[in-house]
């Protein structure tokens, strides 16, 4: 239907945050929308909200089904929408009230399948805004062709994407994200957002980016956003030639293969990072250039990064973790006991382990900690090597240490 745009909603024990997603949505100053509620076999009282809502507001529809993951919810949804366009909300998210008839505008003026919105990264007690890599503008044609293709994937600045990989943050043209949507094969399961977004982009050339913070991620360290999930990380390891061949599309291209090989090593290094390790040697951490098994560290950082790596160095028994600090201590879950980074202060250890992968932050962070007088020979980050040549590290990974 021309100009509808069509809202998806994997839903999944949320009952505590989804009254405010729905009601954002039904709230949207453009009145031309259907809701799309998927039940994904939830067993709190998601299943019953998403129904009473529904009664309330004819746009809503609700689809019940047994659990089957994200990816399989969205497909669901896909499968009834209607819409010329496409969004997608996380159902622990909210929007503002005009989101959509801004990126509507946006797409329809210039005449663009993709456009991208600003997020508003919310914690319990504060507030953050994200823009875009980007300058605020349309991307066709052969500004696509020299701005965005050489760096949506992978800017150059460790690790900075030129695009979001989020699906939520976007509207699309339901003709350039369906099929890549409804795409069926394991490797998608995992990597369900960046898979569709970066192809949808890649093959439709065609980007609007929005600076207007339009999106509200909650940030809930209790959240699958920062869980560790083994079975999903081993297979991402597993699905990595699949995930290549997909953004590639069967083009020899060796400007995206490049950026991929990058996003396929920060994956590696966030949720897996013992594949890059002998098990047998004495040393780990080899991405942080080598680390005596025993040696006493802290480790700085706890967003999922930081996670993942703590659970790694717990599981093999290997470095003392002195303490774990990070600068937003006072969001993360207590049960991680991740405390201010003015600790390191006086503690005996023999190296900080930055767990941290984004290369801005990174500087930011090594500046603060030689203020407070630490040695910069005990601060360890990922090996410049690995940084300039992907295939360094990517040839270390033993599938045999998952």
């Amino acid at each position: 239907m021309k100009d509808l745009i069509s809202i998806i909603v994997p839903i999944y024990r949320v009952e505590k945050y989804l009254p405010k997603c729905i009601e954002s949505m039904m709230n949207q100053t453009y009145k031309k929308i259907e809701i799309i509620l998927i039940d994904d076999g939830s067993d709190d009282k998601c299943g019953e909200i998403c129904d009473r809502y529904a009664l309330m507001d004819s746009r809503i529809k609700v689809i019940h089904k047994e659990n089957g993951g994200q990816d399989s919810a969205r497909k669901a949804g896909m499968w009834i929408a209607n819409g010329e366009y496409i969004g997608y909300v996380d159902s622990d998210d909210w929007i503002e009230p005009d989101m959509y008839e801004i990126l509507l505008n946006d797409a329809k003026k210039y005449d663009v399948a993709v456009v991208e919105s600003g997020v508003i990264d919310n914690y319990e007690d504060n507030e953050k805004k994200r823009l875009s890599y980007y300058p605020e503008g349309v991307y066709k044609g052969e500004a696509f062709r020299e701005i965005i293709e050489p760096s949506f994937m992978y800017t150059g600045d460790f690790f900075q994407s030129g695009i979001t990989p989020y699906l939520w943050s976007k509207l699309f043209k339901k003709e350039a994200v369906e099929k890549f949507q409804l795409w069926d094969d394991d490797v998608q399961v995992v990597l369900n957002d960046n898979l569709v977004t970066y192809c949808a982009v890649a093959d439709s050339k065609s980007l609007y980016v929005e600076h207007r913070c339009l999106y509200h991620y909650k940030l809930n360290n209790k959240s699958t956003k920062h869980s560790i999930n083994v079975e999903r990380d081993k297979f991402m390891f597993f699905t990595y030639e699949g995930y290549r061949k997909r953004i590639l599309m069967n083009r020899n291209d060796d400007v995206i293969e490049r950026q991929v090989k990058y996003y396929a090593m920060f994956h590696m290094l966030s949720r897996l990072p013992k594949v890059f390790d002998d098990l047998s040697s004495d040393m780990c951490l080899v991405p942080y250039g080598g680390i005596s098994k025993s040696s006493r560290i802290i480790l700085y950082g706890a967003g999922s990064v930081g996670i993942h790596l703590e659970y790694y160095l717990k599981s093999i028994k290997a470095l003392t973790i002195v303490s774990w600090v990070d600068r937003n201590y006072k969001n993360i879950n207590e049960e991680y006991q991740v405390v201010a980074p003015d600790a390191v202060r006086g503690l005996d250890f023999d190296y900080i382990i930055i767990s941290v992968l984004r290369e801005s932050a990174v500087k930011s962070i090594i500046q603060d900690l030689e203020l407070m007088g630490i040695d910069r020979q005990k601060i360890r980050w990922i090996e410049k090597k690995y940084i300039d040549n992907p295939d360094e590290l990517l040839k270390k990974a033993d599938y045999k240490n998952i």
